[in-house]
């Protein structure tokens, strides 16, 4: 159907409401449902932008007069902005920036980031000719969003304690225990002023980088984020979270869990002056000599003297999934921690890596094109080399030898971690303490949604404060995707938040001209978009 209108000699608009039909002969022809009388432009207009919610779809041979004005980005734009409106986001930043002389809003300029970076992540260039394609009002350019993140960098600590009170109360959760750990991202070029060479878990060290440490909470929430400098050691990153928790997030009480590179006595000595805070690390394999006393003295090296914990695997049966023996030293209680499908995996690559030194090393010391003294600084950079071989220059040649007794331990490691902790039996037998280490696996997550998902890098800026603020926009817009997540299965749908976001980006609204009247036609919402719109308490009418 469509609005018909038919002017009089005496120049008087009438409006007809009329629908399209063939006769018997074929020809089309038009017929008059109702007569809507003399109507004036707003008038007329008001009731074509409506014509589609009365009047059903417009069959496509009405509109052969019809020209194609836009087509936006709908559904996916509806749902950020409603998990923005659930962490009252748009309220923190508007209270934080409400003295800065500026004249624009920075929560709606920091909101047309977070959505590209939910929907379409880009550089910042990118976004201004985006945002036409998408439902948002408000439009910015280039550089009222870097002003955006200028003022962002200025209020990001209240931000994340607003967020963190916001969102305890929205999910009602007291944080118990807090999950760090620390990731790095490079920049392409040297012109960062906090970007320095340092240990890449981006395999890229080459590129100066900044490192990013992120604490969540059980359910894998950002609770607080810090950016520190390309050099700065994980364990070293650690002292600054503790302060922060300690001083302005009122936990009372907690167990911060973290990995390998964070457990150094230092931040254990921090965290048990601290009253009711206490640990569980994983520790370092190699470098410790806590840990090789434990593997080295276990007095029965057999899977037989370990506690099994068993787990349900995807055909239903329940299976061994970890061997685990608890030593106790005074209030320390270490684990040691067997994993029979990760043995299996260590064990062949072991058996690679082996093969593989084996061949470079006798390729170099058969090498005649270097010194001896070359050989030797070639072979002592081998990848793992000091794990297997022992290296020297013996009467001014080139030596290597297999040590068997690190080859001995490195099979003992085979499948094993160890996890140091201090919190008594009675608040978490050994089998919970492995479950709450597992969930480290969290922050891992985290960082990989935030790299490849809502592409973290690269960054497109170089000075500090920008490089901060880009930062906590993606951390920001990570946690609304974890929020719908959470939100999601607590309704026991199973889907991941990008997964969703693509189901709403399926949602359109198309503007279109009929006859000089514009019309607004939105895609409908299906069975799928309505359950997870009540999964998480959205109205159905933001979307109509």
């Amino acid at each position: 159907m469509f609005l018909k209108k038919i002017t009089s000699n005496d120049n008087i608009t009438y409006f007809y409401l009329a629908k399209s039909f063939r006769d018997e002969n074929g020809l089309p022809k038009h017929k008059i449902v109702t007569d809507l009388g003399k109507l004036s432009p707003v008038e007329a207009k008001n009731i074509a932008n409506k014509l589609y919610k009365y009047a059903g779809l417009i069959e496509k041979h009405d509109l052969k007069d019809t020209e194609l004005k836009n087509v936006f980005e709908f559904g996916n734009v509806c749902l950020i902005k409603y998990l923005w409106k659930q962490l009252q986001l748009g309220n923190i930043i508007d209270y934080e920036t409400k003295s800065f002389k500026i004249n624009f809003s920075v929560s709606k300029a920091t909101l047309i980031m977070i959505l590209n970076k939910c929907i379409d992540p880009a550089s910042k260039h990118f976004i201004i000719d985006w945002q036409e394609s998408i439902d948002f009002i408000d439009k910015f350019d280039y550089h009222q969003l870097l002003r955006a993140l200028d003022k962002l960098y200025i209020i990001k600590e209240s931000i994340e304690l607003k967020k963190y009170k916001i969102q305890k109360e929205l999910f009602k959760e007291e944080v118990k225990i807090i999950f760090y750990d620390v990731t790095s991202s490079y920049f392409e070029g040297n012109s960062a002023e906090i970007g320095e060479f340092g240990h890449s878990q981006d395999k890229r060290s080459d590129l100066k980088q900044v490192i990013i440490g992120l604490a969540v909470n059980s359910r894998g929430l950002p609770i607080y984020h810090e950016v520190y400098t390309g050099n700065k050691k994980d364990c070293e990153t650690f002292p600054n979270l503790i302060d922060k928790i300690s001083k302005d997030y009122e936990i009372k009480k907690c167990i911060f869990v973290a990995d390998r590179g964070i457990g150094v006595e230092t931040n254990k000595e921090i965290i048990k002056k601290m009253e009711n805070m206490d640990y569980i690390f994983a520790l370092r394999r190699r470098k410790l000599n806590e840990v090789k006393e434990l593997i080295l003295n276990i007095e029965n090296q057999s899977l037989f003297t370990y506690d099994k914990i068993r787990k349900e695997n995807a055909n239903g049966k329940n299976e061994v999934k970890y061997h685990i023996k608890e030593i106790k030293k005074e209030d320390i209680r270490y684990l040691i921690c067997h994993n029979e499908e990760v043995y299996k995996t260590d064990r062949i690559n072991m058996a690679v890596h082996l093969r593989k030194l084996r061949t470079n090393l006798r390729e170099i010391k058969e090498s005649k094109r270097r010194t001896e003294e070359r050989k030797y600084l070639v072979a002592s950079k081998l990848s793992g080399v000091s794990r297997y071989f022992n290296l020297c220059l013996k009467e001014n040649k080139f030596e290597y030898h297999l040590n068997k007794e690190k080859l001995t331990y490195e099979k003992l490691l085979l499948g094993k971690f160890v996890l140091k902790t201090e919190v008594s039996e009675n608040e978490l037998p050994k089998e919970e303490i492995l479950n709450q280490y597992k969930n480290l696996l969290q922050v891992e997550r985290a960082f990989k949604i935030l790299k490849n998902n809502i592409e973290l890098r690269p960054m497109y800026h170089w000075k500090e404060r920008r490089i901060r603020a880009h930062i906590l926009v993606c951390v920001l817009a990570y946690t609304l995707l974890k929020s719908l997540e959470i939100q999601l299965s607590e309704a026991k749908i199973n889907l991941t938040a990008t997964k969703v976001i693509k189901l709403f980006g399926k949602l359109k609204k198309v503007q279109i001209e009929l006859e000089g009247y514009k019309i607004e036609i939105k895609s409908k919402l299906k069975r799928e978009h309505k359950e997870i719109l009540k999964a998480i308490n959205c109205p159905f009418n933001l979307f109509n």
